[in-house]
């Protein structure tokens, strides 16, 4: 298992996960819009690297307290499928509906280029997962299972880190 375990800092500090921050963090969420992040792919010299990616997630649930579980559905499609799909470790957003990502529909654009510029405030954490710095909230997940579901795919995490913020938010 990997874990994380002292803070990690940026923009976006995490703190491990306790049983007591988890249920805190999922269990009085204000609405919110959940977007999923993944580090980019890299192939070797002879293809191109694929960017970090992002996608708008449904269905956020608290799947298990022991040990600490998520769900969430990703769409299946080709513009965020590479990275969201393959990633080892994804972090989990919760932005507040007024962000300007929840504003849009979030599920195939590029969350981090536009038009050669960045889009929004993002750092790299572990692994390489984009953290978005404004959010309400962070969860740095190691991916359990995938689960293809028609045209949806049922990610099962393992929280490994929170947001802090999000944490003292929640007591």
């Amino acid at each position: 298992m990997t874990t994380v375990d002292r803070p990690v800092t940026g923009s976006v500090e995490l703190r491990p996960v306790d049983r007591d921050s988890f249920r805190g963090l999922l269990g009085r969420q204000e609405p919110t819009v959940t977007v999923v992040t993944a580090p980019g792919l890299a192939f070797g010299r002879r293809l191109p690297s694929l960017p970090p990616a992002g996608g708008a997630a449904t269905d956020l649930t608290a799947e298990s307290d022991d040990p600490p579980l998520v769900s969430f559905r990703l769409a299946r499609q080709p513009a965020n499928c590479p990275p969201l799909a393959r990633a080892e470790h994804l972090a989990v957003h919760l932005l507040a509906t007024g962000h300007p990502l929840a504003t849009g529909h979030p599920a195939t654009v590029d969350l981090f280029i536009l038009d050669g510029a960045a889009r929004l405030d993002w750092v790299p954490g572990p692994f390489g997962v984009p953290l978005i710095g404004d959010a309400r909230a962070v969860l740095l997940c190691r991916v359990v299972r995938r689960t293809e579901a028609g045209d949806h795919t049922v990610v099962l995490g393992e929280p490994l880190a929170l947001g802090a913020d999000l944490a003292v938010r929640a007591r």
